[in-house]
């Protein structure tokens, strides 16, 4: 037992040890350690402020300890249940909970418990009577289990019957393509219009930055950011500005972009957009500046 264990742990290690040593030989060693790694204790903690026992939020703590209950017990009854279901059980446990490891209220975290749930069902229509009553009764658990955490923790809905009815709309030519996109809200519009704006500007291979929280420009637009981060947001949470400004002043771009929903947080950006590039375009939602003398 403790030898496969150890095999288990050991294949786990090595991989991110070998990740860890082919971003350091590329030079990323460090970015990627702090991003893997040092950047997912702080999101474990960060929905709501959460109480905290000795540095980790109690919730976390009684999860460890519900989910180390859970274990045992599908362990316990191995000889039982057989290996096959224990490791379903197992991966049940295990992924509800990764699904609420920062207690957000995002149902697609659910998908992890999905493909254990499908198995332990599709076992329900095997031959042997013993294995259907046992993949069963695991099933119902589970599915007791996923109940009880969702209007524990008031896991959202999303509302997808009305996105194919939108789309179902616009195929019938019920409405319009502008109709179609401002079901998904009024930047949509709004992106196309700008992405259309940068495409005429700028060729393939030019790079470009927005300052704001909409990255599906850079997608709309065919053109690469001029470095990791797409939205402000992230500049913000993780400090970037120096690095995002060292990737600017690099790469030059030709245009830059400004939405006006933004917060203006990003002085030393600012003061190098308005010395070195003159504004073309205002919008009701950005703005557009162009490299003075292209």
């Amino acid at each position: 037992m403790l030898l496969r264990v150890g095999k288990m742990v050991g294949g786990f290690l090595l991989l991110n040890v070998i990740l860890l040593v082919y971003y350091t030989l590329k030079g990323a060693g460090e970015p990627y350690l702090r991003s893997a790694l040092m950047q997912n204790i702080g999101y474990l903690s960060s929905w709501g402020g959460q109480e905290q026992t000795g540095g980790l939020p109690m919730g976390l703590l009684i999860r460890v300890a519900v989910g180390g209950v859970l274990a045992l017990g599908l362990v316990g009854f191995k000889k039982k249940l057989g290996d096959g279901l224990v490791l379903l059980g197992l991966w049940f446990v295990g992924g509800m909970f990764g699904a609420l490891l920062s207690e957000r209220p995002y149902p697609h975290y659910l998908m992890e418990i999905v493909p254990p749930l499908c198995l332990l069902g599709g076992l329900m229509l095997g031959e042997k009577k013993k294995m259907r009553k046992m993949s069963a009764g695991l099933l119902i658990g589970g599915l007791i289990l996923t109940v009880v955490v969702w209007k524990k923790y008031d896991f959202w809905e999303y509302k997808t019957v009305p996105y194919y009815k939108n789309y179902l709309s616009y195929v019938r030519g019920e409405k319009t393509k502008d109709e179609y996109f401002s079901y998904w809200g009024d930047h949509i519009d709004s992106n196309y219009r700008v992405a259309e704006e940068v495409e005429k500007r700028t060729e393939e291979e030019d790079k470009i930055f927005v300052w704001g929280t909409e990255p599906a420009i850079y997608y709309l637009s065919d053109r690469l950011p001029v470095g990791r981060y797409t939205v402000a947001y992230h500049v913000k949470d993780f400090n970037g500005y120096e690095e995002t400004m060292e990737k600017i002043k690099k790469e030059n771009p030709k245009i830059m972009l400004v939405l006006r929903n933004e917060g203006g947080e990003f002085e030393e950006f600012f003061e190098y957009l308005q010395g070195r590039y003159e504004l073309e375009i205002v919008d009701e939602e950005w703005e557009l500046w162009r490299r003075i003398g292209i």
